[in-house]
């Protein structure tokens, strides 16, 4: 006697093959409130920072609608016989091309592309009741499995006009940034190597994960004018997820040599350069310390850092700035005996500042303190054979002592 075989999915057609991602219920389920959760924040997003109507997260603009007819061709094979397939019938159909981007934006930019067929006349039951009698596929065009979105950017210097000429403009473009998801600014490498000239482009792979990501684009000309922000989504899968990378790299520093700290999955390589786009940069192991050494002037710089994973695949860049100070503060001192004893301190610091200074009253030195420029002095220190000062900047630096001078006062004479 034949037995009866219990589904234990109710919600799967098993005869259709379905099943859940990776066998298990709860985990395509975490995986679909995941999707919903990131789509609600980039529309949230997009509409709290004024860039309203609230629209759905993709394919919001369209290209163009067509009629068309849908012909089921007449030698079907019976097992694909299902439903609107029936051999030889024909359906009216409207067909809606679009972007997939929830932004309007040219239609030469990177996108993935949308191609909704609706069919009509379509005789059964719908489980939505808001339309009867029709059926859609869907279908998108999106770089294969695995892969990074492209991006193309073109930047113009506007001109200035000119009430009796060509309208010019001496500024070049020094940069295109973008930023996903509010981080940080990074430049986009240009397409012809450099940024010199009043348009430019850059065609560049986003190093992005898996998700999906609000980016935003900008253009900086010489004289650090700032282009609108043109604003674009994108969703990546196949890539996987962001591994966990790390960088610390100390604010200030008084030293040419100073130690990075990394974090990064065992087998990493990273690359450090204080070119963003990394010209001539080897790839090195990634250690939990790494020093690196300054061969440029005091001041600020910005290091960047990159990871590859044990694929091949590599993070976006960190950028980390820090100031470099190697040279200690200057300046001088004057003791000012009436009405009371007190220091008159005069001192620079070009790249930090200056924050603290120590009296040091015949050899003796004192504690540190904060910097003043007019200091109070007790009788004891005021009549010191020797008084010193020293100074310290923010990086740490220290002056050698400065001896304090004390006023020459010239008598008056009235004839």
């Amino acid at each position: 006697m034949a037995t009866a075989v219990r589904n234990p999915e109710p919600d799967l057609d098993v005869a259709l093959g379905e099943s859940y991602y990776e066998g298990s219920r709860a985990l395509e389920e975490q995986y679909i409130n995941d999707i919903v959760e990131d789509t609600r924040r980039v529309i949230s997003a997009n509409f709290e920072a004024g860039r309203g109507p609230a629209r759905r997260d993709a394919h919001a603009f369209d290209n163009g609608c067509v009629r068309a007819i849908f012909q089921v061709d007449e030698n079907l094979p019976d097992e694909l016989c299902r439903g609107v397939f029936v051999r030889g019938r024909q359906y009216k159909t409207w067909i809606r091309f679009s972007n997939g981007n929830s932004e309007r934006r040219p239609g030469w930019m990177f996108d993935a592309r949308g191609m909704a067929i609706k069919l009509t006349g379509v005789p059964g039951e719908k489980l939505m009741e808001d339309e009867k009698h029709t059926q859609d596929f869907v279908l998108i065009n999106q770089p294969s499995e695995g892969s990074r979105p492209l991006v193309k950017a073109i930047a113009t210097d506007q001109p200035f006009p000119s009430p009796a000429g060509q309208s010019v403009t001496i500024n070049t473009i020094s940069r295109i940034e973008y930023r996903a998801d509010g981080g940080q600014w990074l430049a986009l490498p240009p397409s012809d190597g450099a940024y010199n000239s009043s348009t430019e482009s850059s065609n560049a792979t986003l190093p992005l994960y898996d998700g999906q990501h609000s980016l935003e684009f900008r253009a900086i000309n010489s004289i650090g004018a700032t282009s609108p922000i043109t604003h674009a989504s994108v969703y990546v899968s196949g890539v996987g997820p962001a591994p966990a990378y790390a960088v610390d790299v100390p604010a200030l520093a008084n030293t040419s040599a100073i130690t990075i700290a990394l974090a990064a999955p065992a087998g990493s390589m990273v690359q450090i350069s204080e070119d963003p786009f990394f010209g001539a940069t080897n790839w090195i192991a990634a250690a939990p310390l790494i020093g690196w050494q300054f061969d440029q002037n005091d001041g600020e710089h910005t290091l960047y850092l990159r990871f590859r994973d044990t694929a091949a695949i590599d993070s976006p860049p960190f950028a980390r700035a820090l100031l470099l100070d190697r040279a200690a503060p200057t300046g001088r001192a004057t003791l000012h005996e009436k009405p009371s004893p007190e220091l008159e301190i005069q001192a620079h610091d070009a790249v930090s500042g200056v924050d603290a200074m120590q009296i040091i009253s015949d050899g003796s030195a004192g504690a540190w303190q904060p910097y003043e420029s007019s200091l109070p002095l007790t009788q004891a220190i005021a009549t010191a054979d020797h008084i010193q000062i020293r100074l310290r900047d923010t990086a740490g630096n220290v002056s050698q002592p400065l001896s304090v001078a004390s006023p020459i006062y010239l008598p008056i004479v009235i004839r």
